[in-house]
């Protein structure tokens, strides 16, 4: 197993350890810096995400800064629950209540 891996493990079990499944939440992501990832990382950040999604209710809003990035996101760990846009505001405004 490589370091990425046992990270992601690591990080999945601690997150999924806490979440509390009666007091749902949504989760805002500022990733501006965040490179474009490799395919081994996309695919780990894609089965972290997984696991928190089967743990609770809230959605989960991904900011980025380039398309490439938004693509990524939309392709590995896009869904109802997830999304990805280019600017902090647009992805706070999918968070808001309706």
């Amino acid at each position: 197993m490589n370091d990425c891996a046992a990270l992601a493990i690591v990080l999945t079990h601690g997150m999924t350890a806490r979440i509390d499944r009666s007091a749902p939440f949504d989760v805002l992501t500022e990733s501006i810096e965040f490179p474009v990832q490799s395919p081994e990382v996309t695919d780990l950040l894609a089965g972290m995400t997984a696991a928190f999604q089967r743990n609770w209710p809230g959605r989960t809003a991904l900011a980025v800064k380039k398309i490439l990035n938004k693509l990524q996101v939309d392709r590995s760990m896009g869904g109802p629950k997830v999304r990805a846009f280019l600017t902090v505001e647009k992805a706070m405004r999918r968070l808001r209540p309706d």
